[in-house]
């Protein structure tokens, strides 16, 4: 596969958008039941007399299970909200509870006590507003390059370098260095977009067999500019194994 420019397209948005309203909309929807308190319910404060536990690969949670009194009889009430703090026995709960029929009760959590949740809406709200941002961002920039490929100044220079920027949804990032000679006639590095798939760039051996770039420069704003990936040398299955090796050895 060749080196791809990572565009931020309409499915990129709308998976943001989802993903962060399904955030979002659980953590309120969660929040809302958690806390409010039916109507006609009476509440009162009662006593975590035991806990619940679970375990799984990602820790052990916990849940208080509360007893409380109406009418001089005594009910217990069990939290749905498992979290990584061990309640103390002997602590103070709130609990809600229908007073024609006690039995009929929950715990009545709090922001403080649901932090996890209230930080997962937070982020859902976040993603749902930044997929449109960078989608737009995504648009703006692909203009910006069919501008400087219809009109800029093009110069070819040679890949010097490729550093890893980071990884989204288990897929590596990278950007591509290229050294050219700018319109003043200076060497300088000119650094790619958000690239994935630079397996065959690597495979190449550009540190000793020279890869031409061809690189865009706005002829009125010198730090405008874009490097042109479409040419980076495929994956083979035969590069694979140097591939390998020149990463392992870089530590890239």
């Amino acid at each position: 596969m060749k080196a791809k420019r990572k565009g931020f397209g309409v499915n990129s948005m709308l998976g943001m958008m989802l993903i962060g309203g399904f955030f979002a909309g659980g953590a309120f929807t969660w929040i809302s039941s958690d806390i409010s308190v039916p109507s006609g319910w009476s509440t009162t404060v009662g006593t975590v007399t035991d806990i619940r536990q679970s375990s799984s690969s990602d820790g052990t949670t916990y849940s208080p299970i509360i007893s409380f009194e109406s009418n001089g009889q005594e009910y217990v009430s069990r939290s749905n909200l498992y979290t990584s703090s061990k309640p103390s026995l002997g602590g103070e709960r709130q609990v809600a509870f229908n007073p024609e029929n006690p039995s009929q009760n929950k715990v009545v959590g709090n922001l403080a006590s649901l932090w996890v949740v209230v930080l997962g809406g937070l982020i859902g709200i976040v993603l749902f507003i930044l997929g449109p941002i960078l989608f737009i961002n995504s648009k703006r920039r692909m203009k910006v390059i069919d501008e400087l490929m219809k009109t800029g100044h093009k110069v070819t220079g040679v890949v010097s370098a490729v550093r890893k920027t980071g990884s989204e949804n288990n897929r590596d990032n990278y950007k591509i260095i290229v050294t050219a000679a700018g319109l003043d006639g200076v060497v300088r590095e000119y650094a790619s977009d958000k690239v994935v798939n630079v397996g065959g760039l690597m495979a190449s051996g550009f540190e000793s067999k020279p890869v031409p770039v061809d690189v865009y420069l706005s002829t009125s704003n010198p730090n405008l500019y874009y490097v042109d990936i479409d040419d980076i040398p495929e994956l083979t299955a035969e590069s694979i194994e140097g591939y390998i090796k020149i990463f392992n050895k870089d530590g890239k």
